[in-house]
């Protein structure tokens, strides 16, 4: 939705100039940018990353593209725990408008967005909101 794409964009000029700092290699991927159709690379791009944040704003439950980021997100946390390797640092940002999920979005909502994918994206992202969403 427009209020979560000004406030990437906003976040994402206020960082670029730090993560330069860092290393010639940082490079912000933002969800915004890419094609909503395109959950390999968003996958792909979610597996190689240092850190995710994830603006979570009206409408984000209901957005397979977003969705498909929180589940690779806590997937590569947990395999990173398992590997004793640096976690992944995963920043869920909860904007005005959102409201978190209920069993009966678990259950009649998430299943259709998903439908390959509908037992381990009930698990995932269950998982992804038991981490503390910072306002």
């Amino acid at each position: 939705n427009i209020e979560a794409t000004a406030a990437a964009s906003i976040l994402s000029l206020k960082m670029q100039e730090h993560l330069l700092h860092l290393s010639q290699e940082s490079v912000l991927c933002l969800l915004c940018d890419h094609s909503r159709e395109d959950l390999d690379m968003l996958s792909s791009c979610t597996a190689q990353a240092r850190a995710v944040i994830v603006l979570l704003s009206y409408g984000s439950l209901q957005c397979p593209s977003q969705l498909v980021v929180m589940m690779g997100a806590v997937a590569r946390r947990a395999e990173d725990a398992e590997e004793r390797a640096q976690k992944l640092l995963l920043l869920p940002l909860k904007l005005f408008g959102f409201q978190f999920p209920n069993e009966d979005y678990y259950d009649r909502v998430l299943p259709p967005l998903l439908p390959a994918m509908e037992n381990e994206a009930k698990m995932l992202i269950k998982s992804f909101f038991k981490l503390i969403a910072m306002t």
